[in-house]
């Protein structure tokens, strides 16, 4: 389980680092922050 998270929080911050990508997955990230609290 805490293997996934670090894989989902790692591709988190490949997103986050391209700003285009981020504008595009910024809804889906927040998604996923709702999932996992």
């Amino acid at each position: 389980m805490s293997q996934e998270l670090k894989s989902i929080r790692s591709i988190i911050g490949e997103i986050l680092k391209k700003p285009v990508s981020f504008k595009v997955f910024q809804p889906y990230s927040v998604l996923l922050s709702v999932c996992l609290q």
